[in-house]
This record gives structure tokens, C-alpha cells and sequence, in this order.
């Protein structure tokens, strides 16, 4: 009984956040991957465009060849934004030792033409798409909702949309694709020459409930030494830390230890009213769906209504099984 309440429960919740203490940090060890396929491919391609998830842009490129896929959340479109972007993505093929020979991007990146002064800037004609990078976008949305299908919450939070789109390239990343550079090393070990580490990077899964542990100045206070937060994905630095939503505050933290609990009600109306309330402040009508939209904030052709409503059934029944494990 005792071993089946721990998997039920969790740990005593009492405990941890009465009695955890600071733990030593494991010291950093840099391991770089020493290859060289500058051979192969010394200049970059890069393929771009301005997606729309919920209503939130972000500004998406690949590579050809290398396949590495990346994403920005981006407030505005102004050029400025936009050019700030692109050149850090120039800047990251750099650092790999490639160069960003040309850039091939819709109409709307005309005016950031004579700001990327490192690169071609090629647009399209009118009423003409570049269709890499929109089949790229549809490969982030099919992971991005199936992670959405795993989740038991009526509304999400824009924090966690905006994190549960990194998470998706992330991971994509992580694995050697087919008709690239290397049948042997993964887009993101390719460029940042590290790898992700399991047992660093993959402690919990995307939007699970965590105790995150406080890293304050040591204190004999009364103040509990954990705090409910929301599972975001690893940031992807050497030592594995992690990003997890303060159910408290509704900020986007970066704790360095934590102990995963079962999804229990309390925490499932938290993140609803996170939720909620950024609908409501975005005048947004639907609840927990993905909504992929091009640059002007029209659906993309190959996106399926039919999905979305399967999608929506999936969560219903997961909401169900969670509300009769709970009782």
C-alpha cells in the first residue's frame, strides 16, 4: 500500500517543501564533439518565415542541407525585430564555422533587405510561399500537438505555448535527419557541437507538476523551500538546468533541482486560470488548441480541421481519467 500511494501521490508534499535543503551543484564539464563537414558545406542556405501559433508570432528558419530548425518568439514584425533575429541565427551558423550565404524568405522580409548586410536576403513574388520552411512549420505543429493531446488543462497560458514550441525544435534537433549533412550527428550537435545528455536533459516530461526548489541566500525563515510549478523543458545548457512556470507568480523560472509529483485538480485549475487569463487579455475565443497561421494570419493549406476536433476528443478523455484518479 505504501509503494502504491508513492506512485499515486507522490512524495510526502509536507516534506518537500519543509525539509529540502541546497544541494551541491555538479560541476560543469565541457565535452565538445570535434568534427569537421565544412568540407561538405561551407555556405548556408537559410529558409524563413513569420508563423502565427494562438495568436503569438515567431520567426522560424531551417537550413538546407544541415536541417537545423529554430524559432524566436518575436512581440513585433518591425524590421528591426526581424533583422535582430535573422542575425542571430547568422551569428549561431558562424560560431559552427558555416557562413549564411543567402537567406530565402516571403515578401514581408522586403524591408529588412538592406539591415542584413552578412547575407543575401532573397524574397518571393507575390502570392509566392518558400516551401521548406512551411513544411518544416507543419512538422513543428504535428509535435506540438501531440504533446498538446498528453496534456489534461482546458487552457493554456501563452508562457507555456511559447515554451512548448521551443521544446518541440529542441527535441527535433536532437537527431540525426534523413537527407542531411550526417547520417551520424544531429543538426543541433552539428552547430553547437554538444549533445544533450539524457539524464540532464530529459528529468520530466513537457508540462508535468514539479516541486522546484528555491536557491535563495540559506535562511532559517518559515518560508516553504519549494514552489508548484509547471515542467518547460530543459534550457539546453551544459549542466541541464531547467525552465518551469511559477504556478504562483505565473513567471518562467529556471530552477536547478526539483521533484516530480503526480498532475493533482489543484494543479490542473492553476494553470487553467493562468490560462484564462491570458485569453482573456488577448480577446482570444478558443480554449487549449493549436492555431497555426501564416504571415497574414491565414491557416496554411495543408492544415486539417479534422485533426484539431481528434485532438480535442483525446483531451476530454484524458480530463476524465484524471478526475477519476484523483477521486
Amino acid at each position: 500500500d505504501i509503494a502504491n500511494a508513492l506512485v499515486i501521490f507522490g512524495p510526502c508534499l509536507e516534506n518537500t517543501r519543509g525539509k529540502t535543503v541546497r544541494r551541491k551543484p555538479d560541476p560543469v564539464v565541457v565535452e565538445r564533439i570535434d568534427l569537421d563537414l565544412r568540407g561538405l558545406t561551407r555556405f548556408v542556405t537559410l529558409t524563413a518565415d513569420v508563423m502565427f501559433v494562438n495568436g503569438n508570432a515567431f520567426l522560424v528558419t531551417r537550413s538546407r542541407r544541415i536541417r537545423l530548425l529554430t524559432a524566436e518568439y518575436i512581440p513585433a514584425r518591425t524590421a528591426g525585430q526581424l533583422s535582430s533575429s535573422v542575425k542571430k541565427i547568422v551569428n549561431l551558423y558562424a560560431r559552427a564555422g558555416f557562413t549564411v550565404d543567402v537567406v530565402l524568405m516571403d515578401q514581408e522580409f522586403d524591408k529588412i533587405v538592406d539591415e542584413i548586410l552578412l547575407a543575401e536576403v532573397n524574397t518571393t513574388a507575390a502570392r509566392e510561399h518558400v516551401a521548406e520552411i512551411e513544411r518544416a512549420i507543419r512538422v513543428i505543429k504535428e509535435r506540438c500537438r501531440g504533446i498538446l493531446s498528453t496534456l489534461p488543462f482546458k487552457y493554456l497560458p501563452r508562457r507555456v505555448l511559447i515554451h512548448l514550441v521551443y521544446f518541440a525544435i529542441l527535441w527535433l534537433n536532437a537527431s540525426p535527419v534523413k537527407n542531411g549533412i550526417s547520417e551520424e550527428f544531429s543538426p543541433r550537435e552539428i552547430i553547437m557541437r554538444r549533445a544533450l545528455d539524457f539524464v540532464k536533459h530529459a528529468r520530466a516530461q513537457f508540462g508535468e507538476y514539479i516541486e522546484a526548489d528555491w536557491h535563495d541566500s540559506p535562511s532559517n525563515t518559515m518560508k516553504a523551500r519549494t514552489y508548484p510549478a509547471i515542467y518547460l523543458g530543459p534550457t539546453g545548457n551544459i549542466q541541464g538546468t531547467i525552465k518551469a512556470l511559477d504556478l504562483n507568480t505565473g513567471e518562467v523560472k529556471k530552477p536547478r533541482t526539483f521533484t516530480p509529483y503526480p498532475m493533482p485538480d489543484r494543479v490542473i485549475k492553476a494553470v487553467n486560470k493562468w490560462g484564462k487569463r491570458d485569453m482573456e487579455r488577448d480577446a482570444r475565443s478558443q480554449e487549449c488548441r493549436l492555431e497555426f497561421r501564416n504571415r497574414v494570419k491565414e491557416r496554411f493549406a495543408w492544415d486539417n480541421d479534422d485533426l484539431e476536433e481528434e485532438i480535442a476528443n483525446d483531451r476530454d478523455a484524458i480530463r476524465s481519467s484524471a478526475a477519476r484518479t484523483i477521486a
